[in-house]
């Protein structure tokens, strides 16, 4: 078992270092001296921090590069890998600038390195454990190949996980009985609310160490990852029960968007509309006959209510977002695009002004040009001809050998399965519309009746799924559906059909409750109180009995 792991093990590096050395054409980490002999840190999280203090306190300390250990076979675990990549990663990208080219460039590569090595391990680890009667006891390799997944599975991090936050603070509204509540000198006082602002992520790798500086009004945080363990999500999980797709018959319709409130709608604050009194900027009008400034006589003209003013409509001054950037957003997104398209048809009018006078004198010489132009393509054809006779034989078929990986990804079996039950019935098919419908009705009624046998099958409370044979009639069904469909277009008359408007449609219902629902804040009255004052007699009613 132990001389089959190793074999494994050496088997899987080497392929590694295949698609290493091809992966590392723009970085040349794996070719660089950055490695220190004899340096190695047994705790994952702390490589990078270990390794440049090894650095600092030994600055002459002798170099090696990772494809030199891997020709003189120093590494014989997958941590040794990993710490290795890490290091020389983290010694690169010390000296490129955050978001550039070749910074994101050696990031991949560290990222692609140790993702790639852990797949291998977990296949290998498949491999060793699959198999019956093994005693990882006994096997110091296994064990070794454990550790080494899990110190690397326990430290490896996409991004190092800071973003950029943005405090918000705005000014609570204050309520309308906090006025009264409060005398006319002394006013109320003014709640500040703060809000952080989720900006974007800073961008930087998971082995970049330095300090990150940011301008003042932003603030930085970390994400910090939430891992549990396997067995608690699966016990979670557990818990739920399973959503219904039909709800059943008794339970009333919920209402999704009664009383919503999201707590997000309160804090931001939004643009107000500026109102003017239009009696003070309006100017007085003296008459409302005015005099015409051609042949003076006095018409009858009415006012319009409207008020063209160059105030500004809204105040924008606490938004988030600022008039300008939306005018902005704008112009980048629609007006550059409605600008060049009034451009190019502008373009093509005038060049099809200057073509339709050049129409009629161009056709009295394309005749001429004609007779000129078929006495040289004849000579060509000859021509062509004869080179064919000649070089036949060193004619390649290089064209029609390649592989269209489009046409590969896309490949179903099940689709060469319906093709060739489509092939049993090609007399049938080909015969005439007619026998296409008849072959239709004849799948509908072997599905009809599948679906019945198993709705009978199934129990009252779970919904079954659909059979293999259920769904390769109901693929044919549509295939034949939409070739009849084909065929009727190609005809004179194409097929006229409307959709029903009464078909009912599936809504999906969703388990839980919304975030930022409010309670209703509803005074609940006293108990027979309004029945007594709706029911007592008033003073005009009792003088008519009277």
């Amino acid at each position: 078992m132990t001389v089959e792991t190793k074999a494994s093990l050496e088997r899987i590096i080497a392929d590694l270092f295949s698609v290493y050395l091809k992966a590392d054409k723009d970085t040349n980490i794996l070719r660089n001296e950055i490695i220190p002999v004899g340096f190695r840190e047994e705790n994952s999280n702390d490589i990078v921090r270990s390794y440049f203090d090894f650095i600092n306190a030994n600055p002459n300390a002798e170099k090696t590069t990772i494809l030199k250990k891997y020709e003189d076979k120093q590494y014989t675990d997958p941590y040794s890998i990993f710490h290795d990549i890490k290091v020389a990663s983290a010694a690169a990208i010390q000296k490129l600038r955050v978001r550039s080219a070749e910074y994101d460039n050696v990031d991949f590569f560290y990222k692609f390195a140790t993702e790639l090595l852990l797949r291998e391990i977990t296949k290998l680890d498949l491999t060793i454990t699959d198999e019956p009667k093994v005693k990882l006891e006994d096997s110091e390799i296994a064990i070794q190949i454990a550790e080494g997944f899990e110190k690397i599975s326990s430290s490896y991090s996409v991004t190092n996980g800071e973003v950029l936050v943005y405090i918000n603070e705005i000014e609570e509204p204050v309520s309308q009985n906090t006025h009264l509540s409060y005398s006319a000198s002394q006013s109320p006082e003014v709640k500040i609310i703060k809000q952080p602002l989720f900006t974007h992520l800073v961008g930087k790798s998971g082995v970049d160490s330095r300090p990150t500086v940011i301008p003042d009004p932003y603030q930085l945080s970390k994400v910090i990852p939430l891992n549990k363990n396997v067995t608690d999500n699966y016990q979670t999980l557990k818990s739920f029960s399973a959503p219904s797709q039909i709800p059943p018959p008794t339970t009333q319709p919920s209402h999704i968007t009664d009383q919503i409130f999201h707590p997000s709608w309160y804090n931001f604050v939004s643009s107000k509309w500026l109102l003017y009194r239009q009696k003070v900027l309006t100017p007085a009008v003296e008459s409302r006959l005015i005099k015409s400034s051609k042949h003076g006589i006095q018409t009858t003209s009415e006012t319009s209510g409207v008020l063209s003013s160059i105030a500004p409509s809204s105040d924008s001054r606490s938004r988030v977002h600022c008039v300008d950037l939306l005018n902005s957003v704008w112009l980048n997104h629609l007006g550059f695009e409605k600008l060049a398209t009034i451009k190019k048809h502008y373009i093509e009018g005038v060049h099809n002004e200057r073509e339709a006078p050049k129409e009629k004198e161009d056709g009295k010489s394309e005749e001429k040009k004609e007779n000129h132009h078929n006495d040289k393509a004849e000579d060509k054809a000859d021509e062509v001809e004869s080179d064919d006779d000649i070089d036949m034989g060193d004619v390649s078929d290089s064209k029609n050998n390649k592989i269209n990986l489009l046409n590969v990804v896309k490949f179903d079996p099940e689709r060469v399965k319906q093709l060739e039950e489509m092939k049993k019935n090609e007399d049938q098919i080909s015969k005439s519309p007619r026998e296409i419908q008849r072959l239709i009705s004849t799948n509908l009624l072997k599905l009809n009746k599948l679906r019945q046998q198993r709705i009978l099958s199934a129990e009252s409370s779970k919904l079954s799924e659909p059979s293999k044979e259920e769904v390769r009639l109901y693929k044919r069904t549509e295939k034949l559906t939409t070739l009849l469909f084909e065929l009727k277009n190609s005809a004179s008359k194409p097929v006229t059909y409307q959709l029903s408007k009464k078909i009912p449609v599936l809504m999906n219902d969703y388990n839980g409750t919304l975030p930022g629902g409010l309670p209703a804040s509803k005074l609940a009255p006293k108990a027979n109180r309004l029945p007594t004052l709706s029911n007592r007699p008033t003073r005009s009613s009792a003088r008519r009995r009277r």
